[in-house]
């Protein structure tokens, strides 16, 4: 079987790179709907799970896909009007709860990389690849987290 192939070296480091690579790459959407469907079903199971928590968990969910989706792709631009100030929640680590920065009529926040972000990016694909390859060498060598895109305020809605 697999572990076999493993064990005897058929299946090396370089597949498994792969795998994760394709995991962060292709199944992203899906990996995040399981996550975001077993938080659901664990408030729901403890009658937490009412408006506000719904509310958050959906865009949440919507946050980090436009923050860590596409991740190939360094000109991709998000735009959407969220009812949590995911900039100060981003700001702050989100170890503060989101419930002390929701905005009840929506807030324009922009989800991209800064021009420093897609420089050092276009770099980092120059010497790993813009493949899923070249990521699974990305992640065994080099900080992931530097290919999230960062959110901000749209310019025409600075202030809540």
């Amino acid at each position: 079987g697999n572990i076999e192939r493993y064990l005897s070296g058929e299946y090396g480091i370089n597949q498994i790179m792969g795998f994760r690579s394709a995991a962060l790459i292709q199944h992203l959407e899906y990996n995040a709907k399981i996550v975001f469907d077993i938080a659901r079903d664990e408030l729901a199971s403890s009658n937490r799970l009412d408006e506000a928590n719904e509310l958050y968990l959906r865009e949440l969910s919507e946050y980090i896909l436009a923050c860590r989706g596409s991740l190939l792709s360094n000109d991709k631009v998000f735009t959407k009007e969220f009812h949590f100030d995911f900039v100060t929640l981003f700001a702050e680590n989100f170890i503060v709860s989101p419930f002390q920065f929701r905005v009840k009529n929506g807030i324009a926040i922009k989800i991209d990389h800064s021009d420093s972000q897609k420089k050092e990016i276009d770099g980092i694909f120059n010497q790993f690849s813009r493949s899923i390859d070249g990521l699974g060498h990305l992640m065994q060598r080099a900080n992931i987290f530097k290919l999230y895109r960062h959110p901000s305020y749209m310019r025409e809605m600075v202030s809540k």
